[in-house]
């Protein structure tokens, strides 16, 4: 591109080509000479200097012809907009009263009035602005204004149009002691202007605090702690400020950050507004200079505004959102349709509001007792992020997986493989082609401790177009759960396992083992009682859930199944001479909740000669431990003399004796039985004194799986998924952090310390783009031993928890810099390892003394050092800017425009050369980069 003489392509983009060409050319030709192979043809520093000097003068001479021709060019729309009053096409002002046809022009503000004789026959006066799109925009409701501040205005006027283009009216601040007025001596035709257009008459005047020190307040106390409000700050410098002062400032919203650091430009108009609505009780704004700014905040203007639905009045946005997501999640079976509160007729069953005919209604409680709530989360897996849809057939919704795991590609089934009688969550499905493990993690509603029915549902529809379903492995948390084998592109899979949770999360994981691509189609976490279905050590994969008797051969779950279980008839196939019984009702008032479309059925054998009744599951592992659950109930109503008695065999062995059901009452029994060989025989047999033969409405088969594997100790698990949430970490983070060897997370060590409970030992994030200050999740890892943080653009203190962590033994790698405060309070910084580098290259004492006598005003002062046994490093003053790579980065909000990147070189340069031809004998850097190049 050079070649071809394309200067722009080389240059930051964010500069939108604000430069001038010839001193950009300057800039590189002098960069490539210093690099020349050829010594004699290489610049001095000081020619270095003179180069980079002459293309900042150039810059800033660009600079001031384009601000010539921008003041040039508002003064021309000001007087397009003068010269326009007579149109005023944008403004539509009435008054009330006036006769039929007339119109008239207010003196003061120079605004066209026309009669309302057409419109209304009462009133006093009304106006209608047309504003900028882009302006003034909320989530939702209309903006009433609350106030609106000239915050520097000298003098009692306020301002409208035309001074303000839009007719905003503008009024002088009250006087207050801690404040002064600063203006600039530049006519307002000067100001660069935004979508808002303050009028240039405020923007010229600000406030700043008469203690610089101080911090800049604004504090309101709403009337209504419930309402809703939007605040517009308005910001110009006025003061054009030399190269050794500087005006940067945070905003507090209650003593939290709001925003910043901001630093207004100078005749330049920058607007800071509330993304979203602010509500809550008093509100205080405080302005506070941060460290190394030289000049106190200011302000220009402010705009509040409170949050009207000029509609009827609707109930509150945020609590229709969460009411009807309520709704939708759960099926609530009320009658909740249109408003929640208005009209007051047609109020919503079990909610009770607080109106104070002023804000919109509020919803103060809610009462959902006996709605039989069902605790779940149904994801399906490769639909349209934060999209959900509802199952017609089955009575539940399914969301998009998209939040629950950060991997995997949507795909979709080819319709040859939807026939009506698949259900809708099968045709998508998110497919897994990169990476050996990928792990979906789900916070269990009910939080650990808690019994969960955890299912994974698996249809291939040859979505690859490869005519190869695959083989795959599911784990759950870190311990193997079952394998996928799928074999055929329309068969349906379903695995499910019931599953106590030890922790407050729960990682399921697809994990490729060679034999095709892993993939999913959904996912349904359901909570169950903790009082059944539990064992004392193991979690339970279901081999068979069979209703006995059904009728019609469909298959069972929610709604008549409260926790969902999928009952799948039973086809007899080992059975002797089977018939069914049937009854209208069973009464459920047992845990386990079973369904009346299961437990009004059962089966019996019809040959009277016969007493027992037998069945078989093949379960194909001789080594299993399986639990069994069986469920009864008497559907026959015998006579008194009369009863149903029976003994349980589990192969051959006695289970329960001389058994007898009640009538339209449930009965389980649950048996944990190790397996002889590679079936499951149960028999009921009849006892001799019972003229009716056995029954049995419903048995559920079970596999233990014994997950013994230790999981990371949760709150070292929670400390590195909010590690992971707060920097953004771009890497392979799924699933339990210390995982098995093969699928542990990047850049992290595991080990074991004092217990069986795995521990990170290690944690290396060096040059993972982290930003910010350090996080206070880090306190966490208290086992840990190395940590390296390095080459990052971390900010702010070095927290004290980082010294309490007990086994922490390295911090950081070569190089890391900690920022410190000396006991006179001058803050400094300590980069450690950079001594020991230099006493490693034989330079000791003398190399230490020779670093502390170099003082530049363009050099970072060494303060000191210490060499204490291991403990080395160079005491440096402190730069609150940090360095130059923050700002190149494309990360940083605040992009270097050419005039201060020029600037910096020339600081550097000069720097360098003070260093080079300015001492003796001289110091030679050998480590120019952009880190190592402070700002102040």
């Amino acid at each position: 591109m050079l070649a071809n003489g394309d200067i722009k392509n080389i240059v930051d983009s964010r500069l939108h080509g604000e430069f001038d060409n010839n001193p950009v050319w300057k800039a590189v030709e002098t960069e490539m000479a210093s690099v020349s192979p050829n010594s004699t043809k290489r610049p001095t520093l000081g020619d270095v200097v003179t180069e980079l000097k002459e293309s900042l003068t150039a810059e800033l001479a660009r600079k001031n012809r384009n601000r010539e021709v921008a003041a040039a060019k508002i003064k021309e729309e000001r007087l397009e907009r003068k010269l326009a009053n007579d149109d005023q096409s944008g403004l539509i002002s009435i008054d009330c009263g006036l006769p039929k046809n007339s119109t008239y022009t207010e003196k003061t503000t120079s605004i066209n009035y026309i009669s309302d004789a057409t419109f209304i026959d009462t009133g006093v006066t009304i106006e209608l602005r047309n504003l900028k799109d882009t302006t003034y925009q909320t989530q939702s409701g209309s903006l009433s204004s609350l106030l609106r501040l000239d915050l520097g205005s000298s003098s009692q006027r306020g301002y409208r149009y035309n001074y303000d283009v839009y007719d905003r009216f503008w009024s002088p601040a009250a006087y207050n002691v801690d404040w002064t007025n600063i203006s600039t001596s530049f006519t307002p035709d000067y100001f660069s202007q935004n979508d808002y257009q303050p009028p240039e008459v405020v923007l010229s005047t600000a406030a700043t605090p008469l203690d610089a020190a101080a911090s800049f307040d604004l504090s309101w106390n709403p009337d209504n702690a419930g309402s809703q409000y939007y605040v517009y700050m308005h910001f110009a410098e006025l003061q054009k400020l030399p190269s050794n002062e500087s005006r940067a400032f945070n905003i507090y919203l209650n003593g939290k950050k709001w925003y910043g650091p901001l630093v207004p430009d100078y005749l330049s108009t920058t607007t800071i507004s509330s993304q979203s609505a602010l509500s809550g009780g008093r509100y205080q704004f405080s302005l506070y200079m941060i460290e190394n700014s030289t000049l106190p905040p200011i302000i220009n203007a402010i705009e509040i505004y409170i949050v009207k639905d000029l509609l009827q009045s609707e109930t509150d946005q945020g609590d229709v959102d969460a009411i009807t997501n309520i709704k939708a999640t759960y099926k609530v079976s009320r009658n909740w349709q249109g408003d929640q509160y208005a009209p007051v007729t047609y109020l919503w069953d079990g909610l009770n509001f607080s109106y104070d005919g002023y804000e919109p209604p509020r919803i103060t409680s809610l009462d959902l007792s006996s709605s039989d709530l069902p605790l779940r989360q149904l994801l399906n897996c490769g639909i349209t992020d934060e999209s959900s849809y509802y199952d017609g057939i089955t009575g539940i919704s399914y969301t998009s997986d998209r939040t629950f795991i950060d991997t995997g590609i949507k795909r979709s089934i080819p319709p040859q493989f939807l026939s009506n009688s698949v259900p809708p969550q099968y045709a998508y499905i998110r497919s897994f082609p990169e990476g050996d493990r990928n792990c979906y993690t789900l916070r269990p509603l009910k939080g650990k401790n808690n019994n969960y029915l955890i299912r994974a549902s698996f249809m291939y529809g040859n979505y690859d177009d490869r005519n190869y379903p695959p083989q795959f492995e599911l784990h759950l948390d870190v311990n193997f759960w079952t394998t996928v084998n799928l074999s055929a592109a329309s068969e349906i899979v379903q695995k499910e396992i019931i599953h106590v949770s030890s922790t407050d999360y729960l990682e399921v994981c697809l994990v490729n083992t060679g034999s095709g691509t892993p993939f999913i189609s959904a996912f349904d976490l359901r909570h169950i009682p903790t009082t059944i279905y539990r064992t004392q050590f193991s979690s339970l994969v279901l081999l068979s859930r069979s209703n006995f008797g059904s009728t019609n051969n469909q298959t069972i779950r929610y709604h008549d199944d409260v926790y969902d279980r999928i009952w799948e008839p039973f086809n007899g196939d080992h059975s002797d001479g089977v018939g069914s019984l049937l009854a209208k009702n069973v009464i459920n008032d047992t845990e386990y909740r079973l369904p009346a479309e299961v437990m009004t059925t059962a089966v019996q054998t019809t040959d009277i000669l016969k007493t027992d009744l037998s069945f078989y599951w093949g379960v194909g592992d001789s080594e299993s431990e399986c639990y069994i659950y069986m469920h009864f109930a008497e559907l026959e109503q015998l006579q008194s003399s009369e009863n149903r008695e029976f003994s349980i065999y589990e192969n051959n062995n006695i289970f329960i004796e001389n058994f007898i059901p009640r009538y339209l009452y449930p009965s389980t029994f649950s048996k944990r039985f190790h397996l002889d060989g590679s079936k499951i025989e149960i028999r009921l047999q009849g006892t001799k004194r019972s003229p009716h033969t056995p029954i049995i409405n419903a048995v559920e088969l079970y596999m233990t799986r014994a997950l013994s594997q230790s999981a990371t100790e949760q709150k070292e698990a929670d400390a590195l998924r909010d590690i992971k949430l707060h920097y953004g970490v771009q890497r392979n983070w799924q699933g339990d952090p210390c995982v098995a060897r093969n699928y542990s997370w990047d850049g992290l060590t595991s080990g074991y310390i004092e217990n069986d409970v795995p521990k990170i030992i290690a944690l290396k994030l060096s040059s993972s783009r982290l930003n910010g200050d350090i996080v206070p999740s880090l306190s966490s890892l208290t086992s840990i031993q190395y940590l390296d943080l390095s080459n990052n653009i971390l900010t702010g203190l070095v927290p004290d928890f980082l010294s309490r962590l007990p086994f922490l033994k390295v911090l950081g790698g070569f190089g890391t810099v900690y920022y410190g405060c000396l006991k006179d309070e001058q803050n400094s910084c300590c980069c450690q390892d950079a001594l020991s580098f230099i006493i490693s290259r034989g330079q000791g004492v003398s190399g230490r003394a020779l670093l502390m006598t170099v003082h530049h005003k363009n050099l970072t002062a060494l303060i000191g050092y210490c060499d204490e046994g291991t403990n080395m490093g160079l005491i440096y003053e402190y730069m609150a800017k940090g360095n130059l790579r923050e700002y190149l980065s494309d990360e940083s909000k605040h992009a270097l425009n050419w005039e201060q990147r020029l600037a910096i070189a020339i600081d550097a340069a000069q720097g360098l050369e003070h260093q080079h031809s300015g001492i003796n004998p001289p110091v030679i850097h050998r480590d120019i980069k952009t880190t190592n190049i402070l700002l102040d």
